[in-house]
């Protein structure tokens, strides 16, 4: 898969301005799950990002903020978190939201239920999925996003199985796992180690 050269657009966000993003016009952010998810899969794309000599800060944004359509649309929340961050003048970071729930640019490698067909957004996401090409942020924070529930991180396995007990499985989903764990490899392969070496500084409360 063709990964493209870093670009940047818009303006930067330092990763306690991601967070006050995600949590904006929310009352006891502390407590929503999605909230403590978006902050441990940031940090450790951020740990991972700054191990490869890339930027850690602007990884760890963008897992910060991965989710945040969580709080505007939860049952669309990819789209309506890409709506909101091209609002507020952030294109990099809005174009997280759409492409970290979906391997292979595939819209139907996913974890999980697959998107609606019949959402007016729908031909929108697909051919945005499908025709984006992805950088190693992307992949890192893909990867970030299958490791880490609401309380720390966790292994791939277990993490893909508490998803699908609570969306079910769909035609896809065995590939999905395939490729999941492929990309987790070929990071760690990068790293010279397993992933899982970042918890005893990932798990806990996170900062």
């Amino acid at each position: 898969m063709a990964e493209q050269t870093e670009k940047r657009q818009g303006r930067s966000l330092t990763v306690p301005e991601a967070y006050a993003l995600l949590t904006e016009g929310l009352e006891n952010p502390e407590t929503l799950g999605y909230v403590t998810h978006c902050q441990y899969v940031g940090r450790l794309a951020g740990m991972i990002a700054g191990e490869l000599g890339l930027d850690a800060e602007y990884a760890e944004a963008l897992g910060t903020l991965h989710d945040i359509g969580r709080k505007l649309e939860p049952n669309r929340h990819v789209y309506a978190g890409y709506v909101y961050l091209r609002e507020r003048g952030y294109p990099d970071y809005a174009d997280i939201c759409l492409t970290h729930s979906y391997l292979n640019n595939d819209i139907d490698c996913t974890a999980g239920r697959t998107y609606p067909r019949d959402r007016e957004e729908f031909p929108f996401l697909q051919r945005f999925v499908r025709e984006h090409e992805n950088t190693p942020y992307d992949r890192i924070i893909q990867v970030c996003d299958l490791l880490c529930t609401s309380e720390g991180g966790t292994t791939l396995e277990r993490r893909l199985q508490d998803i699908e007990s609570r969306k079910g499985r769909h035609a896809k989903s065995q590939l999905h796992y395939e490729t999941a764990r492929a990309q987790k490899q070929h990071i760690e392969a990068q790293l010279g180690h397993t992933i899982y070496d970042f918890y005893p500084r990932l798990n806990g409360t996170p900062a």
